[in-house]
């Protein structure tokens, strides 16, 4: 099976997190479809705002379950900007690997770019999100897409300009680093929809550098966990492998770097 992680989930403790999204819920999806990894990765967002301190309360649900399953604790971390993270090198620390999101651009204390254009949020995704990797980021969820951006300048988002304006050559030299950070960019099946062919771009250029995919849902309520269930995970699978993903693109180890 191509897809047996997900490592971007949420439970009850992120603020937009289903009242039955707990760490028992998660593992028993994620076993009712034969998965074998996952990571709980609730939000912080903003600096000082104490959500830190709930990820040992996951630990606590975590000691309780009895599972095959591999289990990280992670947390989904909203770069403020190419050099700020909503959290002190002692509470990253407390974490199994660490999900960095580089465009949650509906959080306040997040930059946007200056220019309000498809354009420009193209190019500042790329220096959002290689500064998350500097960071030391494990994943860098749902990439290249515009999370809390529905219009510009008063219009719907374009979404293929969008995609037509990314460089990449400036992409090759973010997945090289990635590659040297040891950081995965994510593939979510939930999220891939017509812009197959533009991840199709990408997979030849992540295996020319060395960089790994991760697998994640950004499951906030339950049945979301396992992707939707088994036939959803067999439809996952055919499209990733028909844009040429294969088991050897995708990232077994996920760590923090510590400074």
């Amino acid at each position: 099976m191509l897809i047996e992680q997900n490592m971007h989930t949420h439970t009850r403790l992120s603020y937009c997190g289903g009242r039955d999204s707990i760490i028992a819920n998660t593992v028993a999806e994620a076993e009712s479809v034969g998965l074998k990894m996952i990571g709980i990765s609730d939000h912080i967002d903003l600096v000082d705002d104490r959500r830190a301190v709930l990820i040992d309360q996951n630990r606590e649900e975590l000691a309780k379950i009895d599972t095959n399953i591999k289990v990280l604790i992670g947390a989904e971390l909203s770069l403020n900007d190419p050099d700020t993270l909503p959290a002190t090198d002692e509470e990253i620390g407390w974490l199994d690997y660490m999900v960095v999101s580089a465009n949650h651009y509906h959080v306040p204390g997040v930059k946007n770019p200056d220019e309000m254009t498809e354009e420009a949020y193209a190019d500042w995704f790329i220096e959002m999100a290689s500064g998350a990797i500097r960071l030391g980021a494990s994943i860098i969820p749902h990439p290249f897409s515009y999370v809390g951006v529905r219009q510009i300048d008063g219009r719907p988002v374009d979404f293929q300009r969008l995609l037509k304006a990314y460089d990449m050559n400036r992409v090759r030299s973010m997945f090289r680093l990635a590659a040297e950070i040891g950081t995965a960019f994510e593939l979510n099946p939930g999220r891939m929809g017509q812009f197959s062919d533009f991840f199709a771009k990408l997979v030849p250029i992540a295996r020319d550098e060395g960089m790994k995919f991760s697998f994640g849902s950004d499951g906030h309520h339950p049945g979301s966990m396992h992707y939707g269930g088994v036939e959803k995970l067999r439809e996952a699978e055919a499209l990733f492998r028909s844009i040429g993903v294969t088991e050897d693109l995708i990232c077994q180890e996920y760590r923090v770097r510590r400074n």
